[in-house]
């Protein structure tokens, strides 16, 4: 997706929350462009939840959210190996 249909889609969807008061769900590999707008995350991998919780908890790990889900994974994969 280019820049400008990133930026718009951003805002559709931060309008539709304000406006109708309603969550939206979206699955996507991108998750640095979730987190400038997403306030709960949940990262699942080969099917198993490995977080869920807020951008804050996320945040306040000093990581960004691409750094955060890097570490969730590789953790899962050094369990997989053990």
């Amino acid at each position: 997706m280019d820049i400008e249909a990133k930026a718009d889609l951003k805002n559709l969807i931060k309008g539709m929350q304000s406006i109708h008061k309603m969550g939206v769900i979206i699955s996507s590999h991108m998750v640095g462009d979730l987190s400038s707008f997403a306030n709960k995350v949940v990262i699942i991998y080969k099917g198993i939840t490995l977080f869920s919780g807020t951008m804050e908890e996320v945040k306040a790990t000093g990581l960004t959210l691409e750094e955060f889900y890097l570490v969730k994974i590789n953790k899962n994969k050094s369990k997989e190996v053990a």
